[in-house]
């Protein structure tokens, strides 16, 4: 982003990394903005790694194949690719 002249700044970083966390970090989004003072984006970023939240994440792996095939379908649906879609199989 710098390079295109727009530079961001850390707290913006923080603030859209503690909107966008999953569930399970709940209790530890709520610990790090209770802090009396504003912790920096290392800190944030360790607190979350060191959360055993992170532990409990499972993460699905798609080769980008499949990834990109299911947003081509999506896209043609109109729809998020829901409506075409009957017991599993795209119609």
């Amino acid at each position: 982003m710098e390079a295109l002249g727009c530079k961001i700044e850390d707290d913006d970083v923080k603030d859209v990394l503690l909107m966008h966390l999953d569930s399970s970090f709940l209790s530890i989004r709520t610990i790090i903005l209770a802090q009396s003072t504003e912790p920096t984006l290392d800190q944030v970023k360790n607190t979350l790694l060191s959360s055993s939240a992170v532990d409990s994440i499972d993460i699905k792996m798609e080769s980008q194949d499949v990834a990109l095939a299911a947003h081509g379908r999506a896209q043609r649906s109109g729809s998020g690719g829901r409506e075409g879609i009957v017991n599993g199989e795209y119609q």
